[in-house]
């Protein structure tokens, strides 16, 4: 351990002398001054943990010196010693709150008693003081973790006054924990006092209280609803202090829900078009090779018109086939992007424009709406824009301008929207084309509702609509809007929640 380092004031050279050699002998760092003066050059070059003060020096006092040490070193230990030992110098000394006091001439023993005192002393500050570090540390070491949460959790005592909760209950409550400390829970709660009274009992009867569904009360205007788990909370081996409670937003399970049900149903929807491709493919190819052998058979030119109608069906009937197999791809619900829609479709054109050469794009998007995030699988996405285009594409032979613009709109729902508009130029029977699941009256060549219905089906999945409107000159749009995500992330708030839990802790 690093010694203790000793300040020696005191006037008398020899007594200095012979303090200093015998703190040295036993291990202390001693910085000796004769002067007030000198007193005050060490204080600011050295760090001070014990001071010896002589009370009288040539120009000034101990007191004096000991002022500025205690401004500098609060925590040093100090020795006072002198050799006029009148009451109101004892008075004064003990006053200012010196540690201890000495007569000279002194007993070296009296000397070794104030310097084991002033050790014990120190070695119990610092003692304490990495307690108090450790402490701290394992406290934000905890409070971080708390904070990490996506659930709301407040500890509150028996009468259900809020005694500490995390970041994600401030969230929730939309308000700092400085105003909810030793508030009740109860009145943040849909019928509070029913249900922590029922928690409450729940678990003193030893039943488990969890997924319990509760409102809260946000504000006058809004109300969450919540999922609760509720615990005791101990201390001293098995005495109840209070009680832990967490509160998890439904929204998150919802979510999680979704995302399961769109794996499901694209697991489905895969597994049919599989069953179905294969039952048809079967008599399609028997009925090809039949054909075949037909042809041989029969060589009048009478039959050949109706055999090349037979085998045109046969083409379109392949065709169906090997779009229901574009239905088994590799749609697994991976975890969806939060991404820019508008970003997507410029870095999707830009990188496919060739395939779809028909088309010339003219993009119009608001400048607000580029900041707007949606949350889909760019893979998925990929897929449904891809025939979104073939159906631009093959709608004409001739080269046609398709206009996409964007922006948000509230029109049809109470939360915002991406609004997509797709307008070609000219008129053109949209309907036709993008029906999800219109009869199938077009040629093999350009495309089945099946590349519809895969549209369809991977926007629905993510909450979007597609549909066509029609205006009074008769041009058709085709609108898709998709819900904007607006879940805002955590704000920082380690450093507020430390010192806030701090203070209210000390209180």
């Amino acid at each position: 351990m690093t010694p203790w380092k000793v300040l020696l004031i005191d006037d008398e050279k020899e007594i200095c002398l012979d303090l200093e050699k015998h703190l040295r002998s036993l291990g202390y760092d001693v910085f000796v001054g004769h002067s007030l003066s000198d007193a005050r050059t060490l204080i600011e070059q050295q760090k001070i943990d014990i001071a010896i003060l002589d009370m009288v020096l040539p120009d000034g006092t101990g007191l004096q010196v000991y002022e500025r040490l205690k401004h500098r070193f609060p925590h040093a230990y100090t020795i006072v010693i002198t050799g006029n030992a009148t009451l109101e110098n004892t008075i004064s000394a003990l006053n200012y709150g010196v540690d201890a006091y000495l007569l000279k001439p002194f007993p070296v023993e009296a000397l070794n008693a104030a310097l084991l005192q002033a050790t014990t002393h120190l070695n119990l500050r610092e003692e304490n003081q990495r307690l108090i570090e450790e402490n701290q540390k394992t406290r934000r070491f905890y409070e971080n973790l708390l904070n990490s949460s996506s659930e709301a959790i407040f500890v509150v005592n028996l009468d259900f006054l809020i005694q500490y909760c995390n970041s994600t209950a401030e969230e929730f409550l939309k308000t700092s924990f400085d105003e909810l400390f030793n508030q009740n829970l109860q009145n943040y709660i849909i019928d509070g006092y029913k249900v922590l009274n029922h928690v409450y009992h729940q678990l003193m009867i030893g039943k488990p209280v969890g997924g319990y569904r509760v409102t809260l009360r946000v504000d006058n205007q809004q109300k969450l609803d919540v999922n609760l788990s509720a615990d005791f909370l101990h201390e001293n081996g098995s005495q109840t202090a209070g009680l832990i409670i967490t509160l998890e937003n439904t929204t998150f399970q919802n979510e999680l829900f979704n995302q399961l049900l769109r794996k499901e149903k694209l697991a489905s929807i895969a597994n049919l078009a599989n069953a179905l491709a294969h039952e048809i493919r079967n008599p399609i190819n028997i009925l090809s090779g039949r054909i075949q052998l037909l042809k041989k058979d029969f060589t009048d030119r009478r039959y050949q018109k109706s055999f090349e109608i037979i085998q045109r069906q046969i083409d379109r009937i392949s065709y169906i086939v090997t779009q229901l197999l574009k239905f088994n791809v590799n749609w697994d619900d991976t975890i969806p992007e939060i991404f820019s829609i508008t970003e997507f479709l410029e870095n999707f054109i830009q990188k496919r424009q060739e395939q779809y050469s028909n088309v010339r794009f003219k993009m119009d998007f608001q400048p607000a709406v580029r900041e707007v995030r949606i949350e889909a699988n760019k893979y998925q996405f990929e897929d449904a824009f891809h025939y979104l285009f073939l159906g631009f594409q093959n709608m004409t032979s001739e080269p046609i301008g398709l206009t996409i613009s964007a922006h948000v709109s509230k029109a049809f729902s109470p939360k915002p929207r991406v609004r997509l508009e797709f307008v070609p130029e000219g008129k053109h029977n949209l309907a036709k084309t993008f029906e999800p699941f219109r009869l199938l009256t077009q040629s093999a060549t350009s495309g089945s509702s099946l590349e519809s219905a895969i549209v369809h089906t991977i926007f629905s999945n993510y909450g979007g609509t597609l549909r066509i409107d029609e205006d009074e000159q008769q041009t058709s749009t085709l609108v898709i809007e998709f819900p904007v995500y607006d879940r805002q992330p955590a704000p920082n708030t380690e450093s507020r929640s430390t010192t806030t839990r701090s203070k209210k802790r000390n209180k």
